[in-house]
């Protein structure tokens, strides 16, 4: 309990006195650039349109009548695929690279969901799936696996280990009110885009995906086994790390003559 105690006290003196001036400084101005676009990139993957437009998008590729059974398997599919990477694979393949995987992943699978789809337009009135059919329900299940594999778990974990304790919490407000900002875009334009656009939509999201490779690429700095010593030295920063052991007054005067 004396422990608990202690950590608690620490973050409150780490937060005192904090203001929004301090995420304009250049190394915090950049962690914001990342914590914004990366949530941006989450919708990009077009994930989320599949998850609220799910019966939708498999009529849409051919599933028929069963559009909604399949969708509740679609659910476990993904409950299941993030429970494996969350559990075996996250501190192994590192944030960036999962990033990277997943998005080309996810790229190269819309853009078979959409070949498939132009070549084999299912059929309004059949009564069974196709082989085509059948094809691309599988293609949108490994998407769905491979985004809950990368794009899924990834983005809230980075953005919880690239901000100092200072300032942590308006960084993650900022980049939770940026998700569901455009979550709530995409939301609304989805509909439209599957009913104007149809396979033309999936050859979106492909592009969009193989955008997201390269948007790692250059700019996902790799976090993974970083202590936030390690991690200020990551972003190259000269912000001051608070710790229970150091002087109060000591912390809070350092801390602003770096602002």
């Amino acid at each position: 309990m004396a422990e608990i105690l202690n950590g608690i006290e620490a973050e409150n003196q780490a937060t005192e006195g904090v203001s929004w001036k301090e995420l304009r400084q250049p190394t915090n101005r950049y962690r914001m650039f990342i914590t914004v676009t990366i949530q941006i990139g989450v919708q990009l993957t077009g994930n989320t349109s599949l998850a609220y437009y799910a019966p939708q998008i498999f009529q849409a590729v051919g599933a028929g009548q069963d559009s909604l059974l399949i969708s509740g398997f679609f659910g476990v599919v993904k409950v299941v695929a993030c429970f494996i990477f969350v559990v075996f694979l996250v501190e192994r393949i590192g944030r960036k690279w999962s990033l990277i995987l997943g998005a080309f992943l996810m790229g190269a699978l819309m853009l078979i969901v959409a070949l498939l789809s132009k070549t084999f337009p299912p059929e309004p009135n059949a009564t069974s799936i196709s082989s085509p059919g059948i094809a691309s329900i599988a293609m949108v299940y490994l998407e769905a696996m491979a985004y809950n594999m990368s794009w899924g778990p990834i983005p809230w974990l980075y953005m919880s280990e690239i901000f100092p304790t200072r300032i942590r919490e308006m960084g993650i407000a900022v980049g939770t009110a940026t998700q569901w900002l455009f979550n709530f875009v995409f939301s609304q334009a989805t509909p439209h885009a599957v009913d104007n656009m149809g396979w033309r939509t999936f050859l979106m999201f492909c592009i969009f995906n193989w955008a997201l490779v390269v948007y790692s690429w250059i700019f996902i700095k790799e976090t993974t086994g970083k202590s936030l010593e390690e991690m200020e030295q990551v972003f190259q920063s000269k912000v001051v790390l608070f710790h229970k052991d150091v002087p109060h007054e000591e912390n809070i005067e350092t801390a602003h003559e770096r602002e």
